[in-house]
């Protein structure tokens, strides 16, 4: 009797442990089985967090603090990237080191790796040869042309297309949508649940587009100046009159033949302010035009890097949220 009760007390203790390892091995392959994304910066982490709920794990790559332009890969960094399954990004020249880490077979074959801007099509995007002749439309023709040869090495430095693609909610949509059809393929047994999310998601973009519409409908024909050209498909959607950009070419020392056009465009196209990043809120060169022009300074992000609030699926809508509210109150 007492053999036959150790030997009950046996099999009990192998069923727990055969059960725990079960268990243990049910849950690994679970977590296995989730997809691991990684996006490069804010606007592409919220669409990326809209399509993929919790049927996915995203990371973002940048902290936030700097933008895609100026980032640097370290170590690290290229390790992050090739334990994912799918990496997201705007493409279109915006994260040139990633394309270098591509081109350079630094990334691995696996790894599968979405150009949202490239994916897009063509009629969508802006050149940026279009978006100068834009800003150079009330301009001399011989200034123009001068202007023209300027930017032209700027242009194929940064590739054909505009890749700011980011601040128009109508293309943010778009981008949702083929992020969740990546994520689908990925994970067919998931394909329903990544289009249900995309769909709530672009619910709320459509909203977003509609509060813009309707809260700038009386601005359209108020002029201002921005720091860089960056707004180009913000102000297209919404018929906003961007009389020129201070900084034509980022991180450059701007002419004073380009001030002092500006400076006379003020009078004549009824200019009332500059728009800026609020990492350029106290450049000089912008404190002074304001002062020369009598123009008020407004805080105008590019999304490019974290605002206060939190990295989520809601800071695209809030950060574009705060940039209305500051062109309402700047151009009002």
């Amino acid at each position: 009797m007492i053999l036959f009760i150790k030997e009950m007390k046996s099999w009990k203790r192998f069923w727990i442990s055969a059960l725990s390892v079960g268990i243990g091995l049910s849950v690994f392959a679970t977590y296995a089985e989730e997809i691991s994304v990684i996006t490069t910066f804010v606007p592409v982490y919220s669409w990326a967090k809209g399509a993929a709920g919790e049927s996915a794990n995203v990371e973002n790559l940048l902290d936030g603090a700097v933008g895609p332009h100026e980032f640097q890969l370290t170590p690290g960094n290229v390790r992050k990237l090739n334990s994912a399954d799918l990496i997201i990004c705007i493409g279109l020249d915006l994260e040139p080191w990633l394309e270098a880490m591509e081109a350079q077979g630094a990334l691995k074959k696996e790894v599968k790796l979405l150009k949202l801007g490239e994916k897009l099509d063509k009629d969508e995007l802006i050149k940026y040869c279009e978006s100068i002749e834009e800003e150079h439309a009330h301009s001399g023709e011989a200034e123009a042309q001068n202007d023209r040869e300027e930017d032209h090495s700027h242009t194929h430095s940064h590739g054909e297309y505009d890749p700011h693609i980011w601040l128009d909610p109508i293309l943010a949509q778009k981008c949702t949508e083929l992020i969740a059809e990546e994520l689908g393929l990925l994970r067919p047994e998931k394909n329903d649940n990544f289009k249900k999310n995309a769909q709530e998601y672009c619910k709320r973009l459509e909203a977003l587009d509609k509060e813009l519409q309707e809260g700038l409908k009386n601005v359209k024909d108020k002029s201002f100046y921005t720091m860089h050209n960056a707004f180009a498909y913000f102000n297209k959607r919404y018929g906003l009159k961007c009389a020129g950009v201070l900084q034509e070419v980022p991180d450059t020392n701007v002419s004073p033949r380009h001030l002092s056009e500006l400076l006379k465009k003020i009078e004549s196209e009824r200019v009332s302010a500059i728009l800026v990043p609020s990492a350029d809120e106290r450049n000089r060169m912008v404190r002074q035009m304001a002062r020369d022009g009598g123009l008020e300074i407004g805080i105008l992000e590019t999304l490019e890097t974290l605002d206060d609030g939190a990295l989520n699926v809601e800071a695209y809508e809030r950060m574009i949220r705060s940039n209305l509210k500051v062109l309402q109150r700047v151009l009002q």
